[in-house]
């Protein structure tokens, strides 16, 4: 019928090749809609988008953009996944709470606020070699940070650093707007472009790189991930 509306969820990937699904794209009336499963590098801000939405409907809920990439590491992809995380931040806020923080993620969530991958990028911004071990090893001991996921961040960052060295124009919105990163995070990449020369980024990458291809068998008859941490960071800040 003309006036009615006919919405179809479907939870898969359609087979587009398949008679139905051609009738449904071709039909002059229809409007097809794919939902794609996020990409590890889209959660963060997914995750971002998703608190200013809320915010926008209530203003006294803030989140700390620290936070953010924290957690896009932590969750994962999946959406209910991420959305019930984030739910249980806002409604597990004491009274008169009104910023989702390190402490109140680490209370509801379990991540702590110490020992997480942003905690060891900061480490290696200002060059603290014991930090950067300590949560390293901490790392190597928790089955809750896999070194082949805690290596994707670490990648972004230096690949992008290495972008910021050769940037024309380093304001703070030009930064934010071609790396695609919140404002905020600029300052991290002014200081590490301060200990990490261009030249020592382009090591750096390729040491990540390396490290990833050991991790999945390549060279790399014996050596576990706290040998493997601990054989990074050294490269890294020396």
């Amino acid at each position: 019928m003309p006036q009615n509306v006919l919405v179809i969820c479907y939870n898969g990937k359609p087979d587009k090749r398949q008679g139905v699904w051609k009738k449904v794209a071709e039909h002059p009336h229809t409007a097809w809609l794919q939902s794609d499963r996020l990409r590890d590098y889209e959660v963060e801000r997914w995750i971002s988008s998703y608190i200013a939405d809320f915010s926008s409907q209530h203003p006294d809920i803030t989140i700390d953009p620290k936070i953010v990439p924290i957690l896009a590491d932590h969750l994962g992809t999946d959406l209910s996944a991420i959305v019930g995380a984030l739910q249980k931040l806002i409604d597990g806020r004491p009274d008169g709470v009104h910023t989702i923080d390190a402490a109140l993620v680490e209370r509801n969530i379990g991540i702590s606020k110490d020992y997480n991958i942003i905690e060891l990028q900061t480490a290696l911004i200002r060059g603290d070699i014991a930090k950067a071990n300590r949560i390293a090893n901490y790392f190597a001991n928790s089955k809750d940070h896999p070194m082949i996921r805690e290596m994707a961040p670490l990648l972004n960052f230096f690949s992008n650093l290495l972008m910021y060295h050769y940037m024309p124009v380093k304001s703070k919105e030009t930064v934010a707007k071609e790396l695609g990163i919140n404002p905020f995070f600029v300052r991290d990449y002014e200081m590490a472009a301060k200990r990490y020369s261009a030249g020592k980024t382009f090591l750096i990458i390729g040491y990540l790189r390396d490290t990833d291809a050991r991790l999945k068998g390549i060279n790399n008859p014996s050596a576990k991930d706290a040998d493997l941490w601990k054989e990074l960071i050294y490269k890294i800040m020396h």
